[in-house]
């Protein structure tokens, strides 16, 4: 079995390169294992990887609303000298559960929990997803990923240095600023104008805009409750606004 294993990890393992400000995981480097009960342990996980029940993963994980969990798993080689932090980005920000479970070259493992229902371990990633910590030495590194969620499962990992993700972040701050700002004066210019016309069709806008706002906000992680009913709510705001302008 370890012998599987060392063989596995060999054919899926990327290598590390120090100027590389981002590593983009999901293309060919995954490989995950179903947990239809929710109920396996990270001992389960690796017994699972060892026995070859992992299945490779081409892209990204994109299974939709699937009960249980999802395990993913990578491994990382890193070059002699080469030893400082990188940042994971594991999953979407309104995944409920990520865990992540280091195996490092010396056999050590490290845990670590995140997910939109527990604190984060970055919390500048509030919005981009959940982010994890990695120590990166020279050798081989095993990293499994245990996904779980009453939303769709989706998840493109991606490791990256601290600093161009600090920068990335940053710019999206601004953009994301920009179009709240957009949105709140639309929804207050509308209201005004429903307020003055009474007219169904901007009360239509209105809605449709609030709900829509608050939807985007929910997937980017900006507020943590209210997924379950922000997408009924956003259909059903945007299938009124359209009855009401082709009527």
């Amino acid at each position: 079995a370890l012998l599987l294993m060392s063989s596995l990890s060999e054919a899926e393992a990327v290598a590390v390169v120090e100027a590389q400000d981002r590593l983009y995981l999901a293309d060919g480097a995954l490989s995950y294992w179903e947990d239809s009960a929710g109920a396996a342990t990270f001992a389960d996980a690796e017994a699972a990887f060892s026995a070859g029940a992992f299945e490779h993963l081409p892209r990204g994980l994109a299974f939709g609303f699937r009960d249980g969990a999802v395990w993913l798993h990578f491994s990382l080689l890193v070059p002699p000298g080469l030893q400082e932090e990188r940042w994971l980005r594991a999953a979407e920000p309104y995944i409920d559960e990520v865990d992540v479970f280091h195996r490092l070259p010396n056999g050590m493992l490290r845990s670590m929990k995140g997910g939109r229902v527990a604190q984060q371990p970055i919390p500048i990633a509030s919005d981009e997803g959940t982010l994890f910590r990695l120590q990166l030495s020279p050798g081989e590194h095993q990293v499994f990923l245990r996904l779980a969620s009453a939303s769709g499962l989706t998840a493109r990992p991606g490791l990256w240095q601290p600093r161009a993700f600090e920068k990335v972040a940053l710019w999206r701050f601004w953009i994301f600023g920009l179009v709240l700002g957009f949105a709140a004066a639309s929804s207050i210019v509308s209201a005004l104008r429903f307020l003055n016309q009474k007219d169904r069709l901007s009360g239509a806008f209105v809605l449709a805009i609030v709900a829509a706002t608050f939807q985007w906000s929910f997937r980017q992680g900006l507020i943590a409750q209210g997924g379950g009913i922000l997408v009924p709510l956003y259909a059903a705001a945007m299938w009124l606004f359209f009855i009401e302008l082709f009527e």
